[in-house]
């Protein structure tokens, strides 16, 4: 019934917002990515392209769920993820670049790609300067203090946790989880 009803509206971009939203309510993430893979070409020939990287990183998600029963799927996921980094980036959404690199570095850190999800970090850092998000830097250099630690890379690690409590106590935000990290590594505790 609610399909019957979003096909009789007029505004296709409408309908297939509505049907995307009726396939992720009933759990069907195949079905919403073809719904928008149908709604990018709606923004593209409407030439409405800065609403791609947020269709992106959806579709992306979709991957990433269906993935949990068909693994070949993750790649997909990765992929979309990189390609609404790359389109937010190049429109200058930063804050939507951000959400991509953050969904790409826990599949890297997932599927234990600590390289890749170290250099993602990095990246992720520069997109959370870009957009004077100081709360995203701060948690991109837990994030990365984090991964380097996962590798005993403690003197990389420490340095992160640092820049990260700098940070955290510019914004007036609790420093516990940075300073125990630090004691932890110069070995005062």
């Amino acid at each position: 019934q609610l399909i019957k009803l979003v096909s009789n509206n007029n505004d296709i971009e409408q309908s297939l917002k509505d049907l995307t939203n009726v396939y992720e309510r009933t759990k069907q993430p195949l079905k919403a990515i073809d719904t928008r893979k149908k709604l990018s070409l709606v923004y593209r020939q409407k030439n409405d392209i800065a609403k791609l990287p947020a269709l992106k990183l959806a579709i992306g998600s979709d991957y990433e769920t269906a993935s949990k029963e068909n693994p070949n799927l993750l790649d997909e996921a990765f992929k979309n993820y990189q390609e609404a980094y790359n389109m937010a980036w190049n429109f200058q959404q930063y804050v939507r670049a951000a959400e991509a690199l953050k969904k790409l570095i826990s599949l890297y850190v997932a599927e234990g790609q600590t390289e890749e999800a170290l250099q993602t970090s990095q990246i992720l850092l520069q997109a959370e300067e870009k957009a004077a998000n100081y709360y995203g830097m701060m948690n991109a250099y837990d994030q990365i203090g984090k991964i380097h630690l996962q590798r005993q890379e403690n003197q990389s690690a420490l340095a992160a946790f640092q820049k990260g409590l700098e940070l955290a106590q510019q914004l007036g935000y609790e420093t516990d989880d940075f300073t125990q990290q630090i004691d932890k590594i110069s070995g005062r505790s």
